[in-house]
């Protein structure tokens, strides 16, 4: 059994990234759509489906992991969408696609996909 202190830190973490992960997203759906679409997994209806769901799916799991009694359904969530990023990511790095904008930059404009997102994803 996990420390209550570890996993509710863990689990704050993990909420704040997600909810600002989202209201980025939100602010700047252009960016975001076109920032998928770099990623060339997706095109057309499923491109636009994705880029509406994925933000609400991030603010509703990091809102959810604020409470104690959702935490372990939340922590599924957070944890496939971390690993559908790493997918993405993985993918694009074994095209040789690095010039891709990642999507996820908070303060910055643009970054590129590197073997960082992959861990950080990954952890």
């Amino acid at each position: 059994m996990i420390d209550p202190l570890i996993q509710y830190s863990l689990a704050y973490f993990i909420s704040v990234l997600l909810i600002f992960a989202a209201i980025h997203k939100l602010l700047d759906m252009r960016g975001f759509v076109q920032a998928m679409s770099d990623y060339r997994l997706l095109s057309g209806f499923s491109l636009t489906v994705a880029a509406a769901v994925l933000p609400l799916v991030e603010l509703i799991c990091g809102l959810a992991l604020l409470l104690p009694q959702c935490q372990p359904l939340a922590g599924i969530v957070a944890g496939s969408l971390f690993s559908l990023y790493f997918c993405a990511i993985a993918i694009n790095l074994a095209r040789g696609n690095k010039s891709v904008d990642c999507g996820c930059s908070l303060f910055s404009k643009e970054a590129s996909l590197s073997s960082w997102h992959l861990l950080r994803n990954g952890l």
